[in-house]
């Protein structure tokens, strides 16, 4: 067990060297005493390149082990001494191991979650490819989880590792097990959330430069002194930032409800800086004589608001089967507000319409006809 772990953490370090990722733009010119190592100017695609193509040969060599490391327990589990007729298990089983996934997916989760932030902590470009492309990093540890769950269904006695290791075992009598599912899920714990658990920095920081993208164009097109809504082209901008961030998110279902939370908040600031522009004074309700500034301003921006939960709505209905019900609930919630704002702000005229039709009527009545 010591070995396993010991090898996936050299692999892990290996993965993460600056030193081994930057080396191409190392070769021609070499970094002084206490200077950090870094991707020379122009490179940073090629070292992000090397950098994902390592990440993926990580999770396949974690993916090999792990399947190994299942297997092992399968045996122990289900192999007896020749002699004593006592299951292997049984005799580890004494000194409290008898987890042995458990404790192994253990040190894997941690070895991961340590040495991710130490390197992320002494290289700013490494913070910034795992915090930039965290969907991209995210797609490799469910590809690596999904990996783990099918592998019992496709279980081989025969691993390849540093060379060729046969496992005698009952492989009918492995396929048969009742536990098809890499550590099954308990009510006090969850491998797969002890898996992410690694990635919570990185998640946190892609959310906070998600709602960055989301808010700029909404701060942009309506400036502190601006009185007019955003055209047509800036609301097209804003509705495909949306579009954007949701469908990068869309390669997990936690990440995807997460944007939309963002992108809910993006819709109520949008709604407070259309309210900001409506006018409230007494001449946006008059309908005596022609349409005031203020009123022709309130038509422009409920015209713009109608526009954004129109674009928005399609952007939601054009998600794919998976998008989740209720990250798709929040977004439709913000968009209620837009609709209710709509109508709060076309009311005080419609008001004023009634009114006016009303005062007709009655003078209508009292119009004498007989001559």
């Amino acid at each position: 067990m010591e070995g396993y772990c010991a090898t996936i953490e050299e692999n892990i370090n290996s993965a993460l060297d600056i030193k081994v990722l930057t080396q191409p733009s190392q070769s021609a010119v070499r970094g002084g005493p206490g200077r950090s190592t870094m991707p020379a100017p122009g490179n940073t695609a090629a070292f992000r390149a090397s950098l994902w193509t390592n990440m993926e040969k990580l999770m396949d060599h974690i993916c090999t082990v792990c399947a190994q490391v299942q297997h092992l327990q399968k045996v122990l589990t289900k192999k007896r001494d020749p002699v004593s007729h006592i299951c292997f298990i049984e005799e580890i089983n004494k000194d409290g191991h008898s987890e042995i996934l458990h404790t192994f997916w253990n040190s894997v989760s941690q070895a991961l979650s340590s040495q991710f932030q130490t390197a992320t902590n002494s290289s700013m470009f490494l913070k910034q490819a795992f915090e930039g492309e965290y969907p991209k990093l995210l797609r490799l540890y469910n590809d690596l989880w999904k990996r783990l769950q099918q592998y019992s269904k496709n279980i081989q006695g025969n691993f390849n590792a540093s060379g060729t290791t046969d496992l005698c075992v009952d492989l009918q009598q492995l396929e048969d097990d009742t536990q098809d599912i890499f550590i099954p899920k308990k009510p006090d714990y969850d491998p797969e959330k002890t898996l992410k658990d690694s990635l919570q920095p990185y998640e946190a920081a892609y959310l906070s430069k998600s709602l960055s993208r989301l808010f700029d164009p909404i701060n942009l097109v309506f400036p502190t002194s601006g009185r007019n809504p955003p055209s047509s082209d800036e609301l097209d901008g804003i509705t495909k930032t949306i579009a954007s961030e949701l469908n990068i998110a869309a390669v997990d279902v936690n990440l995807t409800l997460a944007v939309s939370k963002n992108v809910a908040k993006t819709i109520q600031l949008y709604g407070v800086k259309s309210e900001q522009l409506l006018s409230t004074q007494g001449d946006a309700s008059q309908v005596i004589g022609p349409l005031t500034e203020g009123q022709k301003r309130n038509v422009a921006v409920v015209n713009s608001l109608s526009k954004l939960y129109q674009a928005v709505t399609k952007v939601v209905s054009s998600q794919s089967s998976s998008f989740p019900p209720a990250a798709e609930q929040t977004i439709i919630s913000a968009l209620k507000n837009i609709h209710d704002l709509m109508e709060n702000a076309v009311q005080p005229l419609l008001t004023s319409v009634g009114d006016a039709i009303e005062a007709i009527i009655i003078t209508m009545h009292q119009e004498d006809f007989s001559g």
